[in-house]
């Protein structure tokens, strides 16, 4: 059970059951919970299911990073900015410009030093234009896989619609 006086900002984000509407208002986060949930969904214990998932808002956020490479000039050398903050530093080539998306929850020096410095060491991050991003991608949490049908049982169908075909050329040609 919930405290009366607990707000949906202190929750977690219960995707696919009945307390979703009030989540998603914006109104609704400054509510408290007992004035939001129902007396049946509030009586419910609030588990994880095929149909529903419990996450942490966190869980989709994301920190799309800029990775930047430096400019070279016809010998292979590294250009250097002449003005600005950055004058002396290595001049950055939008052409060979990256981003990454960082989830929430990780150290964005630690992912950069982890998935991105591997494969191209001379890269660095443009903190300027880090920006905070939210997917839900609901196919990823809530995708259930069926198995393929049996192979006989389509050579079956397709055996009989072959066959109706047939029937209708030769109902055609008489």
């Amino acid at each position: 059970m919930q405290s009366d006086n607990a707000s949906i900002s202190d929750k977690s984000l219960a995707v696919g059951c009945s307390r979703i509407p009030a989540i998603m208002t914006p109104a609704a986060s400054a509510l408290p919970l007992a004035m939001i949930q129902t007396p049946a969904a509030s009586a419910l214990p609030l588990t994880a299911t095929p149909i529903s998932r419990i996450f942490k808002n966190s869980d989709f956020g994301y920190q799309t990073i800029t990775v930047e490479r430096p400019e070279l000039d016809a010998k292979g050398k590294v250009v250097k900015e002449t003005k600005g903050k950055r004058k002396g530093l290595p001049k950055p080539d939008a052409k060979l410009r990256d981003s990454e998306d960082v989830p929430l929850g990780d150290d964005i020096e630690a992912y950069f030093q982890r998935e991105v410095v591997p494969h191209v060491p001379d890269a660095w991050i443009d903190h300027d234009k880090t920006k905070i991003g939210y997917e839900i991608p609901f196919n990823r949490h809530f995708y259930v896989f069926k198995p393929p049908r049996e192979l006989a049982e389509i050579d079956k169908e397709l055996k009989g619609v072959t066959d109706r075909i047939v029937k209708m050329i030769g109902e055609l040609s008489h």
